[in-house]
């Protein structure tokens, strides 16, 4: 949002801390409940990548890119079923690149499972967020690119 001025880059860093932190929150959470429910907390942030790296950041960028392109176009357009559409795009992006990437498509929601589970989710964390933060940033772009005003022509 940030990049296309939407927000200012100052709110844009603490709305980043503010996802980081929920993200580690959320992952606290589920991590307390499993355990007390006597389930195995070594399920979160399971490594379920069955690509390469470079494969893995290409897909997380392009099924990044499309829900935040949906994101930005139903802001404009959609307003009143605007988190029905994106609901839909993300459960669709999700269960499209669930068997690959297992996608993040939010750098804190890689995050914090990443935390708690270790091992090879943290080594792997920074392709996630890389792969994200691309197509968050690329979305955004095309969104300047595409978005602009077209003039309106004068009746003669």
């Amino acid at each position: 949002m940030a990049i296309d001025h939407q927000i200012s880059w100052p709110v844009s860093f603490w709305y980043i801390v503010a996802q980081l932190a929920a993200g580690i929150g959320a992952a606290a959470t589920v991590r307390a409940a499993v355990v007390a429910t006597g389930g195995a907390a070594n399920f979160i942030g399971q490594n379920t990548t069955k690509v390469d790296d470079v494969s893995l950041v290409v897909i997380e960028a392009v099924l990044t890119t499309m829900l935040v392109l949906v994101y930005l176009m139903t802001k404009k357009q959609h307003q009143v079923l605007g988190g029905l559409i994106n609901g839909f795009a993300l459960t669709v992006i999700s269960i499209a690149g669930y068997n690959l990437t297992g996608p993040s498509l939010n750098p804190a929601r890689s995050l914090g499972p990443a935390l708690f589970a270790g091992g090879d989710s943290l080594v792997q964390l920074w392709l996630y967020v890389l792969g994200s933060v691309l197509g968050a940033g690329v979305a955004a772009l095309l969104m300047m690119i595409f978005d602009r005003e077209t003039p309106k022509k004068e009746k003669q």
